[in-house]
């Protein structure tokens, strides 16, 4: 199916739960019903509060040297 997407997956993780770095296949959204987002991404940091998404562009992980 050309044209496929996979479907939302809506998760909570615990309070100042940390992700380990990651890359994603598809372009992805995130957005808090409540409390806010720490997001980073290389050299770059936000502060996404409940009124805001986050869109994370597909992207393959390489670590930095």
């Amino acid at each position: 199916m050309p044209w496929a997407f996979p479907a939302p997956s809506p998760a909570t993780p615990p309070r100042g739960h940390p992700i380990e770095p990651h890359s994603h296949t598809w372009a992805q959204v995130l957005y808090a019903v409540s409390g806010i987002m720490w997001v980073e991404a290389g050299r770059e940091a936000l502060v996404a509060p409940p009124q805001r998404a986050v869109w994370c562009r597909r992207a393959r992980l390489t670590p930095s040297l």
